[in-house]
């Protein structure tokens, strides 16, 4: 259900494609070429079954506007969040152990509720 809504947030933008890629000057061949090459001529379900099962394997396509693989960048993500959530981790469980001892001490107290 996810990578359905995360392939539909990308067709309902609005523009074609391949107009997009090329600019608002290129010619309508070229655009047209474009768009069977990167195959969004083709109808919807087709292009979130060959999307769906590339992403499976690991191939998540180019970005568009970087003209690059999109995996670096999900990689890179995931590295920082999960370094991010290590820091935070570091810090906020002690905090949480030190906060139910103290809970625990004073039982019935304010600092219990």
């Amino acid at each position: 259900l996810v990578s359905a809504l995360v392939f539909l947030a990308g067709q309902v933008l609005p523009g074609d494609v391949g107009r997009v890629m090329l600019g608002p000057f290129a010619d309508a061949q070229a655009v047209a070429e474009l768009n069977r090459k990167l195959g969004t001529d083709q109808p919807i379900l087709a292009q979130y079954w060959h999307w769906f099962s590339r992403a499976m394997t690991g191939d998540f396509g180019d970005s568009l506007s970087m003209r690059a693989p999109v995996a670096p960048f999900v990689l890179e993500s995931i590295r920082n969040s999960a370094a991010l959530a290590g820091v935070v981790l570091l810090f906020l469980v002690p905090i949480g152990i030190g906060a139910g001892v103290v809970a625990g001490l004073r039982s019935g107290s304010l600092v219990d509720r």
